[in-house]
């Protein structure tokens, strides 16, 4: 009798499945655009690009894609950038619940550059999925500015609640961006129509509680200073990033945070602060000397910057170095202090070298190339 009930049980449970009509996991091979089609999705193609015109829903290629290209920073209307790992929370829930209809997809212009929905493509990349499904926007660059429409619709898209929405700090980075590209006049009744006009900010934010105005006074304030936009990437994408660059491939040593069971050199990665410096000389620089030949070795170290405009990323890479410096000639003036009779000369040839900073600057022509070759910048050439 127990095995028939449980039997019972089972068909019920079933046939309740069957009749909710619970949706399979949708994986990477078997996404369909026409299903945006067939519902409320499609409703909302005319709303998400206001200087674009929707043209088709479509499966795209993700290879040629890495984390690290310009194209998916989203550096513009992104303040955090992808700090937050929302990428890797996405890729997770591709990889347990598949891919849901029910939001809007990434956007993509007929050239083929990336409008919107830059997170959910890293993540689709993070999953290892092959292809994303994407909503295709042709553009009349004769009627509005590219670079203004681009960094404009980054903002509307962005209102949306199954991924991350807008925050004031984008809206003051974007419109800092403007005004360095000259796209945007630095005066308050310009930076407040673009706000209310055309990106509605009315959607995001309280206009009633004078919230606008304290993004149109930073935008004001914050872009006094003709500064670029800085690449604020975590540590660990920096770390792939630097993996593929020629300056490390042609030392042929290991990677940051590595293992050195066998006593192997390593490149060290910092992000350039005066703490970091006294932390790379006392921990890195120091622990790799040694009478033994064999045992000693030589620091290379890379640098990269979280501040947020071109003079104090300077600022902090020249104090960086000039610390390191400092901390030599102190160590070789400390044993001559302790030792009588010993006068050892400041060697002009150093135990660490800097051998390049991650290129930083969105906009900076040479920054922008040495991104595209994987490269780094020179430290006499930031």
């Amino acid at each position: 009798m127990t095995t028939s009930i449980n039997g019972e049980l089972q068909d019920a449970s079933r046939k309740l499945e069957d009749k909710k009509g619970f949706d399979p996991i949708v994986t990477c091979a078997e996404l369909d655009p026409q299903k945006y089609i067939e519902n409320d999705v499609y409703k909302q193609v005319h709303k998400k690009q206001k200087f674009g015109k929707f043209i088709k829903f479509a499966k795209i290629s993700l290879k040629g894609y890495n984390l690290w290209d310009d194209e998916l920073n989203n550096a513009e209307v992104r303040d955090d950038q992808n700090k937050d790992h929302a990428d890797e929370d996405i890729a997770y829930s591709y990889k347990k619940d598949g891919w849901l209809y029910s939001s809007f997809p990434p956007i993509i212009s007929t050239d083929g550059s990336i409008k919107d929905g830059r997170t959910r493509i890293r993540a689709a990349i993070l999953a290892g999925w092959d292809h994303i499904l994407v909503a295709i926007y042709s553009y009349d660059v004769d009627k509005v500015d590219p670079e203004y429409a681009s960094i404009t619709n980054g903002l509307i898209a962005n209102n949306h609640t199954t991924a991350r929405s807008a925050t004031m700090n984008d809206f003051v980075k974007a419109g800092k961006a403007l005004i360095k590209l000259d796209k945007l006049e630095r005066e308050h009744s310009a930076i407040e129509e673009w706000l209310i006009n055309d990106v509605e900010i009315a959607n995001f934010f309280d206009v009633d509680a004078g919230t606008h105005t304290k993004i149109k006074n930073r935008i004001f304030n914050e872009s006094a200073e003709d500064s670029d936009i800085i690449i604020d990437k975590d540590r660990d994408e920096w770390i792939e990033y630097v993996k593929q660059s020629p300056e490390f491939k042609e030392l042929n040593i290991l990677p940051p945070d590595s293992p050195t069971p066998f006593n192997e050199n390593k490149l060290i990665l910092y992000s350039a602060s005066r703490t970091n410096a006294r932390r790379c000389f006392c921990d890195s620089i120091l622990s790799n000397q040694s009478k033994d030949e064999e045992v000693c070795k030589h620091s290379y170290i890379v640098l990269y910057s979280n501040d947020r405009t071109e003079e104090k990323v300077r600022e902090a890479v020249k104090d960086f170095e000039s610390d390191l410096n400092t901390f030599y000639t102190q160590s070789v003036n400390m044993v001559n202090g302790l030792i009588d009779g010993i006068d050892i000369k400041v060697p002009k040839t150093r135990s660490y070298t800097i051998i390049g900073i991650v290129p930083l600057f969105e906009y900076n022509d040479t920054h922008k190339e040495l991104r595209t070759l994987n490269r780094l910048v020179p430290l006499d050439k930031l």
